[in-house]
Order: C-alpha cells, then sequence, then structure tokens
C-alpha cells in the first residue's frame, strides 16, 4: 500500500507538477501580452492625439496670422484628416468618452477649417479642444487602471 502511494505520489509530482506550471507561465505570458498590448494602444493614441492638436494649433497660428494660403489650407486640411481618421479608428464610438473625444476633435477641425474666406477668430476652437483633452484624459485614466490591475 505504501509503495502505491508513492508510486502515485512520485507520478502526480512528475506529470502534474509541470502541467501545472505550464498552465500557469501561459496565463502569465497571456496576461503580460494584453498588458504590453493595452500600454502601446494608449501610447499610441497619446501619439496621434498629440500629433492632431499640435498640426491644429500651428494651422491656427498661420491662419491667424494670414499666412495660410487656400493651397496650403487644402493640404493642412487633408492632413488634419487623415489625423482625425487615425484617432476615429483608435477610438470605439459606441463608449460615451470615446465618443466626446470624437465629436470635439471632429468639431476643433472645423472651426479650424470653417470659412477661409471669412474674418478669423484664433480662439473660437479651443472649446472643443479642452473638451476633448478632458474626456480623452478620462479615457486614459480608465485604460491605465485596467492595465494596473492586471499588472
Amino acid at each position: 500500500m505504501q509503495s502505491t502511494l508513492a508510486l502515485v505520489s512520485a507520478i502526480t509530482a512528475v506529470i502534474v507538477g509541470p502541467l501545472i506550471s505550464l498552465r500557469i507561465a501561459r496565463n502569465r505570458a497571456r496576461f503580460e501580452a494584453i498588458v504590453l498590448e493595452r500600454v502601446e494602444s494608449i501610447r499610441d493614441l497619446r501619439k496621434a492625439y498629440s500629433e492632431f492638436i499640435a498640426y491644429l494649433m500651428i494651422t491656427n497660428a498661420d491662419r491667424g496670422l494670414g499666412k495660410l494660403s487656400h493651397v496650403e489650407a487644402s493640404q493642412k486640411l487633408e492632413r488634419a484628416f487623415r489625423l482625425e481618421t487615425e484617432l476615429s479608428l483608435m477610438l470605439d464610438a459606441e463608449k460615451k468618452q470615446d465618443r466626446i473625444v470624437l465629436e470635439n476633435i471632429t468639431e476643433a477641425r472645423n472651426r479650424v477649417f470653417k470659412d477661409l474666406d471669412s474674418v478669423y477668430n484664433p480662439h473660437r476652437w479651443e472649446g472643443h479642444y479642452y473638451t476633448a483633452h478632458a474626456a480623452l484624459l478620462e479615457l486614459l485614466k480608465a485604460e491605465r487602471e485596467k492595465v494596473a490591475k492586471l499588472q
């Protein structure tokens, strides 16, 4: 009886132990991949957003100084649309915070490029920028909390 018990214990230690260790290692690797993916997506979102806002600020300044021709405006508008599209692909319009960011970056872009022939007020787009920025900070805060829970 003792030899059978010793045999079962040995088999369990040799076979079951490594299988459990392998399963734990797989789960850990999966969670680390999820954390890394979330961290990278946050970094990419922040980079795209900051590039978009910086681009609007430069365009806004050029426009306010009267340095923006129609040709330059159309090129800058095309670039702004590309950046805006990149951001919209990163965000989920079904989520409230994401939708607030998307709506306000669109409105900020519209304010900078609207009415190129009219008298320009360089401050009209800032409210949308601040609203989008605050919503993005809330979104990133939630993502950071999810990452912290996974770590």
